[in-house]
């Protein structure tokens, strides 16, 4: 796994999932949901330089499309969509609680 190797990882200041719409079906199926999170990207136990911009406060409706295997469902594939614009995260912090 690649940030295991780096020993790099996020640590999360929030996190919050709502639930937006359920699309049933008999053998296909989609759930959107909105997820919000404040987070920072740590490399060796430190704030790392954030090339990509991963340190935010954002929100993302993911788009989950579900697929019944017999008895099962599966996800088979999914989505996300940036909700308005990404603030700094300024509560940046690599401390495992």
């Amino acid at each position: 796994d690649w940030y295991r190797n780096n020993n790099t990882y996020y640590t999360y200041q929030y996190q919050n999932v709502d639930f937006y719409h359920f699309y049933p079906g008999e053998t296909q199926a989609s759930i959107k949901v909105f997820i919000t999170e404040k987070r920072t990207f740590c490399h060796d136990g430190k704030i790392a330089d954030d090339p990509n911009n991963y340190d935010v406060h954002e929100t993302r409706l993911y788009t989950y499309n579900l697929q019944r295997n017999g008895n099962q469902w599966k996800i088979e594939n999914h989505d996300s969509k940036r909700q308005g614009k990404a603030k700094p995260n300024l509560e940046k912090t690599c401390n495992i609680n």
